[in-house]
């Protein structure tokens, strides 16, 4: 009998990792609250600062935006994602497209923002006509 894990088989991956599937790349970031953030174009930072994860979503023709410290993360507007945990423990999660890099640093929140929003986790439910599109199971197998 052959110890070999059959190639169906998904990946087993535990702190450190690269992911190109838009549903792993969800479920990573679904981890994160409050971070430290840097925007980083052909190796320069262009931006940084904290911010909170207001919502993460899949569509085809909406933005990440990143406004009044709150993230809405579009998983489409990546490639792939690689996480890891840093040398003073914190979870860093990478999001790459092209010549950009964002860079989100785990960070424990002192308080709760006043009129934080209800963070919203687009899974099964629709956020729009687009949402979602490439994350159904049979799309994800053409891939």
């Amino acid at each position: 009998m052959s110890e070999r894990r059959p190639k169906s088989t998904p990946p087993c991956i535990i702190n450190e990792g690269t992911v190109f599937r838009k549903k792993d790349m969800l479920r990573a970031l679904e981890t994160l609250d409050t971070v430290r953030f840097e925007q980083i174009v052909d190796g320069r930072m262009i931006s940084c600062g904290r911010a909170v994860i207001a919502g993460i979503f899949a569509s085809r023709s909406s933005a990440t935006l990143l406004v009044n410290s709150y993230v809405y993360l579009n998983i489409n507007s990546f490639d792939y994602l690689r996480f890891y945990i840093s040398r003073g423990g914190e979870t860093v999660v990478e999001l790459t497209s092209d010549s950009m890099l964002l860079r989100l640093t785990a960070v424990e929140s002192e308080a709760t923002p006043p009129c934080k929003l209800e963070r919203r986790m687009y899974g099964e439910e629709r956020y729009d006509e687009e949402t979602y599109v490439l994350l159904d199971e049979e799309s994800e197998d053409e891939e």
